[in-house]
């Protein structure tokens, strides 16, 4: 904490006495005790030091790709019965992620920050911010399993992709303990029917180490009606149970209830919860009518004025007819747009249905549901899904309702809530999101049927010079696990931002097919390029404002075109095992057809040169699927020239 007045130290120590707060951490005796730890990329001229009473650290990442790097202290704290951990932070020039870790005395570790559910993570703030993890509320990015009333290390974590040089200041520390104990549930409407829809509620007791909870159940006229837990300690300041909304083994009545806590020990209080019991309507399963299809699309920008055209119906059906007309003859079948206002949905499903296109939508009023922090009820979605598919749901060009961009951690609860009464109501168009980090993505494929999983994944940069991967295959060998066997659909990098220092910049044809040729190796049934539309100012896309390719278009439609001769044949593949293992810079994947057809897509890993894989395949014919050149393999290998970034669908005879 800066003292430079004592009256400002003064009022500081006033507010966290009277908020229950405790700085544990104020960097007024320096930095005694942080050392660096965690460096990964190009870190090497990174430093730390004390300014002022705060952790100053001077971050230089010169990396093409991924660097990280930690200041940790040891530290001993108890969390059990805190409501938050708090730090403020400041920073100057290129705005970095941060992440708060927290290890407890097994190595277990808790990691707060953008990954997870705190996105204002970052130092990007000229002026002093406060940041918080409220621990009851906010999910861990990785890690998760930490023993909070034993935390003995304390990080802080910095992360780039590419290189980024600036300064952060870190200060303050701080714990607020819950001003009393307190009774945690989540959700608080509980449909106890069998329909996998919030059929149990989490309960959760919090207080002080040494307390002693009992919960009971009471009526709506407050009348004890069970008691679910008696005399249960609070061991490292939690007890939590489930509750199916049964006492002694019958179901509840539909109706309000109350659930108490009572604490005796070290504090003494009672806690309440109002909960509702519903289980008037049983959600059907997830049972997808859409039939699979293999989409070859763009990411296409939604909002006519952002890409610098008219807003107005007609001016934005003239934007939208040109641009659906120029995919569909260059080979592209569906586009996916974001931020479409509402009252231009009609215009441009229209637009898209007279040119036999496909649009996945993203609607804004599930997306608002979808990221809200508080809990939803089933009432509440189902009424705003029914408003959206009443309004939009006739118009046979719309193929899925994406419910959110890139959805975090916390945000998954609310997608598969979403997710499943949407189903109910239009079984033929899915929920549909794209996931930029494989740690939501392996919640989301944890808890719920998809009929699809789509991923980004963009490793070029501009310092990471032509020709490079950079972390494509790392990252798609990630998301592929993530997906736990479902359907994969890539969304890949056809776009550059010019204007700013050590951003993105345009792949080159060959890192593009590549690109392509490693996502459909690995068992991608559809692919997007992202992005179409130019944006000035922001995005540079395949087409300019005006409508003039650049010179991403054309490598771009040409391997749209090329992947279209293919679909027909690979929309319908099963994966065949692990994969064929491979010798030479290429990866494989072996499939198989519905009549037990074995077809091996192998793709180089290298844009910059001509790669010969030798494959482990049976032995036999195979042959080239778009160029008819025949291959054999005997002795149990196949050798599969490729030239830069190119891949082969080879099926056997």
């Amino acid at each position: 904490m800066r003292r430079t007045a004592v009256a400002v130290a003064c009022l500081l120590t006033l507010s966290s006495l009277v908020l229950g707060e405790t700085v544990v951490e104020d960097f007024a005796s320096g930095i005694s005790g942080w050392e660096p730890a965690m460096p990964y990329g190009d870190v090497a001229a990174t430093r730390f030091a004390a300014e002022e009473g705060a952790l100053r650290v001077d971050y230089d990442f010169r990396g093409a790709e991924t660097n990280h790097w930690m200041v940790i202290r040891s530290m001993k704290l108890d969390l059990a019965a805190a409501e938050s951990v708090s730090f403020t932070i400041r920073g100057t020039g290129d705005d970095v992620l941060v992440f708060l870790f927290l290890y407890d005395s097994r190595g277990r570790f808790m990691n707060y920050g953008p990954h997870g559910s705190n996105t204002d993570f970052h130092t990007g703030y000229p002026d002093w911010r406060k940041l918080t993890v409220m621990l009851e509320r906010d999910s861990s990015a990785q890690g998760g399993d930490a023993d909070l009333g034993d935390i003995q290390r304390v990080g802080f974590f910095f992360w780039h992709l590419g290189p980024a040089k600036g300064t952060a200041w870190v200060d303050n520390l701080t714990i607020a303990d819950f001003p009393a104990p307190k009774l945690v549930v989540r959700p608080v409407a509980i449909s106890p029917n069998g329909d996998g829809v919030n059929d149990t509620i989490q309960v959760l007791a919090r207080g002080p180490r040494g307390c002693r909870t009992t919960v009971t159940l009471l009526d709506g006229n407050s009348r004890l009606l069970a008691t679910l837990a008696s005399d249960r300690p609070l061991d490292g300041g939690r007890w939590r149970m489930s509750w199916d909304g049964r006492v002694r083994g019958r179901r509840l009545p539909d109706g309000s209830y109350t659930l108490q806590a009572s604490f005796a020990g070290e504090k003494t209080g009672t806690s309440t919860v109002a909960v509702t019991v519903d289980a008037s309507h049983r959600w059907p399963p997830v049972r997808y009518r859409s039939k699979p299809f293999f989409p070859i699309g763009v990411w296409f920008e939604g909002a006519p004025s952002y890409a610098g055209h008219p807003a107005d119906p007609a001016g934005a059906k003239a934007y939208y007819d040109r641009a659906f007309s120029d995919l569909k003859a260059h080979g592209f079948n569906c586009a996916a747009v974001p931020n479409c206002p509402e009252s231009l949905w009609e215009t441009l499903l229209q637009s898209a249905q007279e040119h036999d296109f496909g649009i996945i939508l993203e609607v804004a009023p599930l997306v608002a549901l979808v990221s809200r922090r508080e809990e939803l009820t089933e009432a509440e979605v189902y009424t705003a899904v029914k408003s959206v598919v009443d309004r939009i749901g006739k118009y046979r060009s719309l193929l899925r309702y994406q419910v959110r961009d890139e959805p975090p951690l916390d945000a998954i609860p609310n997608w598969v809530l979403v997710q499943r009464i949407l189903a109910a109501v239009d079984p033929s168009r899915p929920a549909f999101s794209c996931f930029c980090w494989y740690e939501s993505l392996g919640r989301l494929t944890q808890e719920t049927t998809v009929s699809e999983v789509v991923f980004d994944i963009y490793p070029h940069r501009q310092g990471n010079p032509p020709p490079s991967m950079g972390s494509f295959v790392p990252t798609l060998a990630a998301f592929k696990a993530a997906s736990r066997g479902n359907r994969m659909w890539a969304v890949l990098q056809a776009f550059g931002i010019s204007h700013a220092p050590n951003s993105w910049r345009y792949p080159t044809p060959e890192e593009l097919r590549a690109q392509t040729y490693l996502s459909l190796a690995a068992g991608c049934q559809g692919v997007f390029y992202f992005i179409y539309s130019h944006m000035p100012g922001y995005l540079d896309g395949m087409v300019a404002a005006d409508g003039t390719p650049t010179a991403m278009y054309e490598p771009t439609w040409r391997l749209a075109q090329e992947v279209g001769k293919l679909a027909p044949l690979l929309q319908d593949l099963r994966p065949a095992g692990e994969g064929p293992a491979v010798e030479g810079e290429a990866l494989a994947g072996s499939f198989r057809t519905p009549a037990g057809g074995l077809v091996v897509i192998v793709a180089s890993t290298q844009p910059g040169r001509d790669v010969t894989a030798r494959v482990t395949v049976p032995d036999g014919n195979y042959r080239d699927a778009l160029s008819g050149e025949a291959f054999r393999a005997w002795g149990g290998k196949m050798r599969v020239p490729l030239s830069p970034g190119h891949g082969r669908v080879l099926v056997r005879e």
